[in-house]
């Protein structure tokens, strides 16, 4: 199962749906997380996965990025819902985007 540091939430969520954690183990997760969140500029990622830069990188990136999307629990029609509304009841000053 992928997981994507641009999804970690979600990915938490999905993880929880696949394996039948409680909210608490999906939480004490996301509490686990590295500190802040340092938002890199659309140049940066474009050098840096560029493929004369990281095209090895590149490749994996792109290939588990469009994998998680395919996973059955993202395909759920309430997944983003249970991850939009976990989110705002349990991090209400969580800033998303």
């Amino acid at each position: 199962m992928p997981l994507i540091s641009e999804r970690f939430d979600a990915s938490l969520i999905m993880m929880g749906r696949r394996f039948n954690w409680e909210y608490i183990d999906i939480f004490d997760k996301r509490k686990n997380q590295r500190g802040s969140k340092k938002h890199l500029s659309e140049a940066w990622y474009k050098k840096f996965l560029s493929p004369e830069i990281n095209f090895g990188d590149l490749l994996l990136y792109e290939a588990m990025n469009s994998s998680w999307y395919r996973q059955p629990e993202v395909q759920e029609e309430d997944f983003w819902e249970e991850v939009s509304v976990t989110l705002h009841l349990y991090f209400p000053d969580l800033k998303t985007g």
